[in-house]
Formats: C-alpha cells, structure tokens, sequence
C-alpha cells in the first residue's frame, strides 16, 4: 500500500503539467471545457436574484475551465492530478515523496514583501472575492448543480450511514457537533475510477473531504461545486460550518505545510516517522495573519475557496480562520456569516 501510494505522488504531475491553474485562478471560470460537449450540466447560474442582505452578484466567466484533479490520495498509480486526498495509515511514507516544485514553489522576487510568497499572494486574491462583491475578476459563478445531476450524469449513489475516522470523530467532538453515526451520511463515489471520485462525509454543518480525484481531460464538474451538491443533498447551505480535508498529500498543500508552515522560523517542526501525535496539536490561523492567507493560496485552499464562491452570493459569507495538524496532515476551514 505504501509503494503504491508513493508512486502515485510520483506520477502525480500538478495540473498534468498545466501548473499555471495554482499561479493564476483567473483561468478557471467554467466548469467544463468551453469546446467540448458533455451531458452533464454545467451547473454555473450565469445569473441570480441576490440575497436580501447583499447587492452582490457573481459575472460567469469565459475561460476555460482548469484541470482539477486530486487533493487526497488516490491508491491508483495512473492517476496523474493536482486535487489528491487520502485517509489511510500510508500516508507519513508518502509524505517523504513531498520535496517537489510545482510552480508555486519558486518564489517570485517582486513578491518578496510577502512572508509566503505566491501562496499569499493568491490567498489574499481569493479572500477580496469572498469577502467583496467589488472585486473584480472573479472567475467562479453561483452553481446550480445538484446531487440529481450527480445521480444522472455520473452515476452517484445513494450515501450510507458509516463509521467516522478518528480524525474527524475527535474533532466534531471538541466542535460539539453530534457525534452519533446516523448524524452522518459517507458518499463513496469512484473509489476505483481514473476520471473522476469523491469520497467523504458530510453532516450538520460539515463537509469532510477524504479522497477527490478528477482527470484533467474530463467534462466533470468542478470539484468544488460537486462538493457544493453533494452537502446540499442532506442539508441547507446555511448550516455549513466547516469543510475538512483529511490526510492531504497533494503536492502544492503539501509543499506549504511541510517547506513553508511547519518550518523553525514559525517555532513548529514537521513530526519524525514515531512521534506522539499529542506532540503536535491543532494549529489555528486566524483570518488577517500571512498563514491564514499562505493557507488559502494553496490548492486546498482554492477548492474550498470556490466552494464558498459557488455557494454564497460574494460579500456574505467569510472563511474565519484555518486549522492546520500534520499528524495526519489536515485542514480546517471554519465558515461563518460576514456580518458575524
């Protein structure tokens, strides 16, 4: 298991070599291919009657969207992307494959003013069009996909009651979020596919991200807006609270966390192979610090942050703060309402 997974970081070439998409969000603003035809719906609202609270709108945009693949491990070494997640106990051997350069790596001189270089840089960037509807180029429109569409066009299930992982059963617990497993629904979608998988949880007020894969050639959907459709399936967009991504090796978020964050000059260290997890304890970063914003300009950080963006009409919702842990590595995404 832990060879395959190695090798699947190996081949797990950012943006199958299209490492622009993690520099620059200002290509990416429609959900399928401009030139190619597909059955599924796009799922992109070019328009929408704003909330009461927000004069904001969303401008549909005309690029062509990037590839988005794997954000957590996926256990197929063909699968060549940047969106990897994985929950599995092989995940610290594939954390030593982590020394790579996908682009964001190589700082940027006339970025030097920033602690965290371009990934600051685009987390600042995404944070303006989160938080203002007066920002202008944003490239992600309100989603209208659902889950029928998921059902129809790509042959999604039904989810299943299923046992937590320890990562998330520990953390809903300090949240004070119901720990029972009916609260919960697991949507394992793809686990063996080459084109495109979801697997996670969601529940009241949570989205936990534990495997995302999808192929840079395909037609499928964003993976933020399927994201989007699939919590929305159980529960209404305005109870989200926090969006988890669990044991994250893809490339770019792995880079930040281990070369960037976790680093002597913020007084943290990455953990060794046999160390005591209790060693290293949840780190929050507030909105406001270069970490937060380091964070966001990850590619974690650019799925969740179109997750908001296709959800939330611009200018109501904020993500308030990032929790980061390296044993296994994961994220927390805290969302709140902006008038909070």
């Amino acid at each position: 298991m832990a060879r395959r997974l190695s090798d699947t970081l190996k081949n797990c070439l950012c943006c199958m070599g299209m490492c622009h998409c993690l520099d620059s969000d200002s290509s990416s603003g429609s959900i399928l291919h401009q030139s190619q035809q597909s059955s599924i719906h796009t799922g992109t609202s070019s328009q929408h009657t704003p909330s009461h609270h927000s004069p904001s709108h969303h401008t549909p945009s005309h690029h062509a969207s990037s590839p988005e693949n794997a954000i957590v491990a996926p256990l197929h070494p063909s699968r060549s992307s940047d969106e990897t997640i994985s929950s599995n106990e092989s995940v610290y051997a594939a954390a030593q494959q982590w020394n790579f350069d996908d682009g964001m790596a190589q700082d940027d001189p006339a970025l030097s003013h920033l602690k965290y270089n371009k990934f600051q840089a685009a987390g600042q960037q995404r944070q303006k069009w989160i938080e203002s509807s007066d920002e202008p180029g944003c490239p992600v429109a309100l989603t209208t996909l659902t889950f029928a569409d998921l059902r129809r066009d790509l042959k999604f299930a039904e989810p299943a009651h299923r046992t937590l992982s320890r990562v998330l059963k520990d953390q809903v617990q300090q949240l004070g979020l119901p720990t029972e497993e009916s609260a919960y629904y697991e949507f394992d979608h793809g686990s063996h596919s080459n084109v495109f998988s979801w697997i996670g949880h969601t529940g009241p007020g949570v989205i936990s991200i534990n495997e995302v894969f999808r192929l840079a050639a395909s037609n499928t959907p964003r993976m933020a807006f399927v994201t989007k459709a699939i919590y929305e399936y159980k529960f209404p967009m305005e109870s989200l609270k926090h969006v988890f991504v669990i044991d994250i090796i893809n490339k770019n978020t792995a880079h930040f966390l281990k070369r960037r964050l976790y680093t002597e000059d913020n007084g943290l260290a990455w953990p060794k192979r046999h160390e005591d997890i209790r060693g290293f304890p949840p780190r929050t970063w507030e909105s406001g610090t270069a970490e937060y914003e380091g964070l966001l300009g990850t590619q974690c950080g650019k799925i969740i942050s179109y997750l908001v963006l296709g959800a939330y009409p611009r200018g109501t919702r904020r993500i308030a703060r990032i929790v980061s842990w390296p044993i296994p590595p994961c994220l927390r995404f805290d969302i709140e309402d902006i008038s909070i």
